[in-house]
């Protein structure tokens, strides 16, 4: 029975009542309109107060979706920038070896790109929010983890490579100033005994065709070392060219008409022999980066691949 229906009996049944009921019958009415409109208060509250929680709980899926959003567009956008700098260390990997094969008589020094975004995507993503987030996207199934962990692997690959050519690049540098310095000491050797000859000869006033021909190639070997020389050494091949193959072969003409021709044959073949080794040291350092570079393109290959797919899915809005 409703409301209305209430009133109706009552107000009937107060109506065939005495005069002296007609307080009765405004207490009835005032009573009536009392609960009515509690009723409709309680029934107004509840439903703003059902509707203020589903808002919350709307807000919240929101938030949550805004999160993801986020999250998964951080990850994509870290993994862009792990590519660029990977792609252009792998660039400059290929250069140093190439340049290394070119001259391996002289060691450039490779340009190495910072590294601070393997550390940024690797400090970032050890965080299971960004894992969600890309299993949110791709659906959360056995393909899904398995790339999401392929590609942080990818990248730890790169970051440990990065510190390990670092690394292979520090010991041969030493090992090739090393080298080099046992080279200048031979032929610095050299020039002291060409010129002790030389100034022996002046002395007695018997200067021959051999003193002066060793004097020249002093002053060839002095003009080498100045003109090319700079922050990486001494270009060894110049000093092999222009100085050392040429004075050998000078030492050869006069071997058995001076006897002080031997010995300087001697230290002129063995600096030869400390050049052979460097060349062969820097040709397997060249070989090391080339390698090293090609894993790195193979390893890139993958992640771009990846990368691509994850940008269609990312949501900026």
């Amino acid at each position: 029975m409703g409301a209305a229906e209430v009133w109706r009996i009552v107000s009937h049944s107060v109506s065939v009542t005495t005069g002296d009921d007609s307080l009765w019958s405004d207490l009835l009415a005032n009573s009536a309109g009392a609960l009515i409109g509690a009723a409709v208060g309680v029934l107004g509250a509840f439903w703003v107060a059902k509707r203020e929680i589903q808002n919350q709980r709307q807000d919240a899926a929101n938030d949550k979706e805004t999160l993801i959003r986020k999250n998964f567009a951080y990850f994509a956008a870290q993994l862009r920038d792990v590519i660029k700098v990977a792609t252009r260390q792998a660039e400059h990997y290929e250069t140093f070896a190439a340049a290394l094969m070119a001259n391996s008589a002289r060691m450039p020094f490779p340009v190495i790109v910072p590294d601070t975004g393997f550390q940024r995507f690797n400090s970032s993503f050890a965080h299971e929010d960004y894992f969600f987030a890309y299993l949110d996207r791709f659906g959360f199934s056995e393909k899904a983890v398995e790339d999401f962990t392929g590609i942080c692997r990818k990248v730890d690959y790169l970051a440990a490579q990065s510190v390990e050519a670092k690394q292979v690049f520090a010991r041969a540098r030493i090992e090739q100033n090393a080298r080099e310095q046992d080279y200048r000491a031979l032929l610095d050797t050299v020039n002291r005994s060409i010129g002790a000859l030389w100034l022996a000869a002046h002395q007695a006033g018997r200067e021959t065709d051999f003193e002066r021909g060793l004097t020249e190639y002093r002053r060839l070997f002095n003009e080498v070392a100045k003109n090319h020389t700079n922050e990486e050494g001494t270009d060894l091949r110049m000093v092999e060219v222009m100085f050392r193959e040429p004075l050998k072969a000078f030492l050869h003409q006069h071997l058995h008409t001076r006897t002080e021709a031997p010995e300087l044959i001697g230290q002129v073949v063995e600096a030869g022999k400390i050049l052979g080794n460097i060349r062969f040291a820097n040709e397997g350092t060249a070989g090391d980066f080339s390698r090293t570079a090609a894993k790195w393109r193979e390893a890139l290959s993958e992640l771009t691949a990846l990368s691509a797919e994850i940008n269609t899915r990312v949501k900026y809005r």
